[in-house]
């Protein structure tokens, strides 16, 4: 029997929740369906809920497509629920959630998985967002598939053949990076994600790239981990346009719509779509039957946190 989140703890109740939503929105139903490995790539319609957290804010997909040979749901119709950094993720994302589905006339019930974002990235973000996706898959008995935040901004950078160099600010002079195959279906990496000092990365990146341009294909760039200096760096072996941010974020067909480099990341092209990935690489990996166990899964930081327990002697002025 599937169990009810507001009976485990981890949703509130519907009632104090949502004033007006239908009794049973955030329900679970006895029999709730299954996302069946080929599902997707026979066709069949599926419904995936994307969460991610890595970039410090709150971004919720519902994720609808079939067969991704034949073409999906254009992901820019997706419904989304977006709220800007610093979002408070652990306080936020059950609403968002859950205001996502009210407002898309869906329940748990309905959907045929949970794709999260796993990391790298915000550190409380990341764990916020994991713990989510964990919970809501764990009471609604619902498929469970591990993103990699990077890997889902590869795979939203655009059209294959290609190779995407995706990368997201680590503060401190450090970028979290990964280069990514995207030849159709789920991209491969080059090169696993891992902080990198941005010098060290951007020169890495170049020899990377210039060695794996696929043929027929392109290189690019996706994330905002890049300066202008890095991409005046790298310009000679980049497409051109290229993109820092899928704006539309055309991951259901691999269509992206592409923009030049704005001239500051004041001037940034929007919000990072990296929810639309998650939600289309989950819904691949989920079709193949991929998905992880929601009580087992951990979350990919990569490196330490930032913020620890204070050291004797370290602190303000000390």
């Amino acid at each position: 029997m599937a169990r009810s989140l507001a009976d485990a703890g981890v949703w509130p109740r519907p009632e104090a929740a949502l004033e007006g939503t239908p009794t049973g929105m955030c329900g679970i139903q006895d029999t709730p369906p299954r996302l069946q490995p080929g599902a997707a790539a026979q066709g069949h319609p599926v419904t995936v809920l994307g969460l991610d957290a890595s970039t410090g804010a709150v971004d919720v997909v519902l994720a609808h497509g079939g067969s991704w040979a034949a073409g999906a749901d254009p992901a820019d119709r997706w419904p989304r629920a977006y709220r800007p950094g610093p979002a408070r993720p652990a306080a936020t994302l059950l609403d968002v959630v859950s205001g996502l589905l009210a407002a898309s006339g869906l329940s748990l019930d309905v959907l045929d998985g949970v794709a999260v974002a796993v990391g790298p990235g915000s550190y409380a973000g990341v764990r916020a967002a994991v713990a989510t996706a964990k919970a809501l898959a764990w009471a609604a008995e619902l498929p469970l598939a591990a993103v990699g935040s990077l890997e889902a901004l590869a795979f939203a950078a655009g059209p294959p053949p290609a190779v995407v160099a995706a990368a997201l600010d680590a503060r401190r002079g450090r970028v979290y990076g990964a280069v990514y195959r995207v030849a159709g279906g789920l991209p491969s990496a080059v090169v696993p994600p891992a902080l990198w000092s941005r010098a060290h990365w951007v020169e890495a990146v170049r020899g990377i790239l210039g060695a794996a341009r696929p043929e027929g294909g392109g290189c690019r760039l996706a994330g905002a981990g890049w300066l202008p200096e890095d991409v005046a760096a790298l310009g000679d072996i980049l497409e051109s346009p290229f993109t820092l941010t899928p704006r539309s974020g055309g991951a259901a067909a691999h269509l992206a719509d592409l923009g030049p480099l704005p001239a500051s990341r004041e001037e940034g092209t929007g919000p990072l779509h990296v929810a639309h990935g998650v939600a289309a690489v989950g819904m691949l990996r989920l079709a193949r039957g991929e998905g992880v166990d929601p009580l087992t899964l951990v979350p990919a930081y990569v490196s330490e946190p930032d913020i620890g327990p204070v050291r004797a002697g370290v602190g303000p002025g000390g």
